[in-house]
């Protein structure tokens, strides 16, 4: 199986995914962070699907195969996994639950994927971090940070003050009632309150430097 099949395959999967989380998103997603998450992935779901046209074209075509190009998929496939590994990460750090685990070892899996697929092109490796190469990109990598700085901002509130006041239309009660059970047992834990710190500055740092806003759908 040549690399860009098996590109094409990982693709496929990936947008499968992307789409089920999509409306699992807009049917069951609660607050800011829920509605941002899935109008992300809205945009993200129309960039995979252009790149996985333009692969397919190059597998029917192989005449019609531009230098350079399919390591520009690659990379842009590798941006979006990455992206939402951020973004995975943040949940799992909030709280280790059925949901957030699954997520982040599927996504860390897929990762590991993509670099096998890079190693089969002779690419020898995917730059770390991925860069952004489109506008949308541009605005998903705001957006992620966005959503990961938000999560564990309330991780580090809740964690200070149990008893703090959060407005469950907002934050759902049974998901104000974990952080506050966590907010005296996991969130004390020291690696877990490490990264909490130090992927919320990573976080706070980019934004700080990003000149764009968190787009939401009533932007």
């Amino acid at each position: 199986m040549t690399a860009q099949t098996k590109l094409f395959e990982f693709l496929c999967e990936l947008i499968d995914i992307q789409i089920k989380k999509y409306v699992g998103l807009a049917t069951y997603g609660v607050g800011p962070d829920a509605r941002m998450n899935g109008h992300l992935v809205c945009e993200e779901v129309n960039e995979l699907l252009q790149l996985s046209k333009e692969l397919q074209e190059e597998i029917d075509e192989p005449s019609s195969v531009r230098a350079n190009h399919f390591d520009t998929i690659l990379k842009q496939v590798h941006f979006y996994v990455e992206q939402e590994y951020l973004r995975a990460r943040a949940g799992w750090l909030l709280d280790d639950n059925p949901i957030h685990s699954p997520a982040l070892h599927r996504i860390s899996a897929q990762l590991d994927e993509l670099k096998k697929i890079a190693k089969s092109a002779g690419i020898k490796e995917l730059p770390q971090p991925s860069v952004p190469q489109t506008k949308i990109q541009e605005q998903c990598q705001h957006d992620s940070n966005e959503i990961a700085f938000l999560i564990l901002d309330l991780a580090q509130k809740v964690k200070e003050n149990p008893e703090k006041e959060i407005d469950s239309n907002i934050v759902p009660k049974h998901a104000i009632q974990i952080m506050q059970k966590n907010a005296t047992g996991r969130y004390c834990e020291e690696t877990i309150s490490q990264e909490i710190d130090k992927l919320k500055e990573q976080c706070e740092r980019h934004l700080q430097q990003s000149p764009l806003k968190k787009k939401t759908p009533s932007n």
